[in-house]
């Protein structure tokens, strides 16, 4: 990491079981999470502020990505796919963010 740059590790487990698809699920999530901070009125005034908020939420957004993985694979075991991971999102978002709508 570049020095003096924000660095985070994500420890939350996933699932066992990769499946194809579950890097777009990120992607769409992360996405979504950077709207929602802008929407929310989250302005970022400097460059050090900016890369704290953007470490943040992709950290939430890995986390939630996460979360969904390991909800998904209980139910589904090896047949697991990207769209279970979907399934779980709403109830994940819900869990990490109580209150918010």
């Amino acid at each position: 990491a570049e020095a003096g740059r924000p660095v985070a590790e994500v420890s939350e487990r996933g699932s066992l079981k990769r499946c194809g698809g579950q890097g777009d699920v990120l992607a769409g999530t992360l996405t979504a999470f950077v709207g929602w901070m802008h929407l929310g009125g989250q302005e970022m005034d400097g460059g050090e502020e900016r890369s704290r908020m953007a470490v943040a939420t992709a950290v939430a957004a890995s986390v939630a990505t996460r979360k969904c993985a390991a909800s998904a694979f209980e139910k589904h075991r090896r047949g697991l796919l990207a769209a279970h991971l979907m399934d779980e999102l709403g109830l994940v978002v819900d869990g990490m963010f109580p209150g918010e709508s």
